[in-house]
């Protein structure tokens, strides 16, 4: 159990390093954006992001699949292993091939989207340039999700954060050409800046690996027919999971491009992404949570994975609850301090993206909390039972937005697709998965449940704290907003502290912070050089 507990405590520590750069970054990228490309040009970017999005999708069942089946064969044995990876490589040759053509043939899609005539050239070129990234990405796929088969979670993480390293590289690199370009121009540049340093980072990291482990060489001889048909059987009944949680929010701007315009394009463009920081928050916890199950179930069955689950669950709602109560309280000030320095006309922006963050704000709850139990579900081979119920929510999500926006006021209408993808994110999600669970895993539904109790309860007797600073501060700085998050935060880890932990995970607790801190604070961390004759300081 302890090496099990250590195993996670790496793996999620490493994720939290890369999410919490990556969240910085991120953070950094839409002002940066918004102002060297202007609000219409910020649009096109996300627009053609999730008018790609099938492509992307292409690649995330690729990656989901060979994570299930090549960790599986890896546990089976060596031969086993050397069969599925190499039939893993082939196909994702043959994958990436079929998606490159795909994706050039996008550039016909372009004059049905509401994008202005002065960027349209801009756009073709984009999805130009973009495909030969996708095409190397996809052929290269097998080499990096080895790295999470082999729970090589560091090394993992260090490839996801040289991937924002080089999204910010791109972001200052238009930032300083942006004055003299026009934004057709800065489009271009922002494309073949990004897919070139992805492009070169794949292969580094590929190299990489093959030179530490000659495991991850390709051995083209060893594929058959066999084993690339067990990754395809996974692969179909992946490609249901991932267009409901992918194509989902795609689709969204999509439908928002041809009801709103480029400009309402932005607003939900920028309210994904800041209610999907708070999935970040927890997608440390869920990366590589798959490869984790796959051998625990391997290991132990679904009686090894129970335990699992109701201990991730109660870590995410920790997270997940308070995150999302601050963002639907929160939403006005922090668009305010975020981005308004760079829009033309702040206030009707800023009003508009609040209603979409708050109507997404549930849903992406319900979304981040169930994130775990799919995972798990995953990795322990269900992903047959429970992709059925996930397609159901893709095909309702666009009908229930649209529904949305005929019904309500034409003052909130903005936020009637967000509103139809939260509606389906609480029901299928965060209600239906736990049938699921019981079904597949024998996990009593009251126990997907029962670890969110406590934490929802302290985060709302925590939120007054929080509502004090929103009804007296009239002018909102970033100074202000890091105190108001510093006085919720502090009053709600108290009280998880006192009420959340069971007596055992306090004192745990409690011990690692002690060790961490200096004498001085009351803490017993050790000097190095000074503790004992191996001088062996505190880890």
């Amino acid at each position: 159990m302890a090496s099990e507990l250590k195993r996670h405590a790496v793996r999620i520590a490493a994720n939290y390093i890369r999410l919490v750069l990556g969240f910085v970054i991120g953070i950094a990228m839409v002002p940066i954006l918004l102002r060297a490309a202007g609000e219409d040009g910020f649009g096109v970017i996300g627009l053609l992001g999730s008018a790609t999005g099938i492509l992307f999708i292409i690649r995330e069942v690729v990656n989901n699949a060979l994570t299930r089946e090549v960790g599986a064969a890896y546990h089976e044995g060596a031969e086993s292993f050397r069969e599925h990876y190499a039939s893993a490589i082939v196909l994702s040759a043959v994958v990436a091939g079929v998606t490159f053509v795909l994706y050039l043939g996008l550039i016909f899609v372009l004059p049905l989207l509401n994008i202005p005539d002065a960027l349209m050239n801009a756009a073709r070129w984009m999805i130009v340039i973009q495909s030969f990234e996708v095409l190397f990405r996809i052929t290269t796929a097998a080499p990096i999700n080895l790295l999470l088969v082999q729970e090589r979670f560091v090394a993992h993480n260090v490839v996801h954060f040289m991937r924002k390293f080089a999204e910010i590289s791109t972001g200052i690199a238009v930032l300083l050409a942006y004055q003299s370009m026009s934004a057709s121009a800065v489009l271009i540049l922002y494309a073949i800046v990004a897919s070139s340093l992805n492009i070169l980072l794949q292969i580094l990291a590929v190299g990489w690996l093959i030179h530490v482990d000659r495991s991850a060489l390709p051995r083209l001889r060893f594929a058959n027919r066999t084993a690339t048909a067990r990754i395809v059987r996974t692969a179909k009944w992946n490609v249901a999971v991932a267009c409901a949680t992918t194509l989902h929010l795609r689709i969204d701007v999509v439908i928002m491009n041809l009801l709103f315009g480029i400009v309402g394009t932005s607003v939900m463009v920028i309210g994904i992404r800041l209610t999907g920081y708070m999935r970040q928050l927890v997608f440390g916890m869920t990366d590589g949570l798959d490869a984790v199950a796959v051998r625990m179930h391997h290991k132990g069955g679904a009686e090894a994975i129970r335990p699992l689950i109701r201990y991730t669950t109660r870590i995410h709602a920790l997270v997940v609850v308070p995150a999302a109560l601050f963002l639907i309280f929160f939403a006005d000030p922090i668009i305010r301090v975020w981005i308004t320095r760079a829009l033309d006309d702040p206030d009707a922006f800023v009003r508009d993206t609040t209603l979409v963050i708050q109507a997404l704000a549930i849903g992406f709850a319900s979304r981040a909390i169930s994130d775990s139990w799919m995972h798990i579900m995953y990795g322990a081979g269900h992903v047959r039972r429970y992709a059925p119920l996930i397609a159901i929510g893709a095909v309702l999500n666009p009908i229930l937005g649209l529904v949305f926006y005929y019904v309500l006021p034409q003052s909130i209408a903005i936020a009637s697709i967000a509103a139809g993808t939260s509606t389906v994110f609480f029901f299928i999600h965060f209600i239906g998965l736990p049938v699921v669970l019981r079904r597949t895993l024998g996990v009593p539904i009251r126990d997907a449940y029962a670890p969110l109790i406590r934490p929802t309860l302290m985060a709302l007797i925590a939120l007054p704290v929080a509502l004090v600073f929103r009804y007296k501060v009239q002018d909102w700085t970033l100074l202000w907003l890091i105190a108001t998050m510093a006085a919720f935060g502090l009053v709600y880890a108290g009280l998880c502290l006192s009420f959340a932990m069971d007596r055992a995970e306090r004192a745990m607790f409690i011990g690692i912070l002690r060790r961490r801190l200096p004498p001085a604070l009351g803490g017993t961390r050790i000097v190095s050089g000074m503790s004992g004759a191996n001088g062996a300081g505190d880890p």
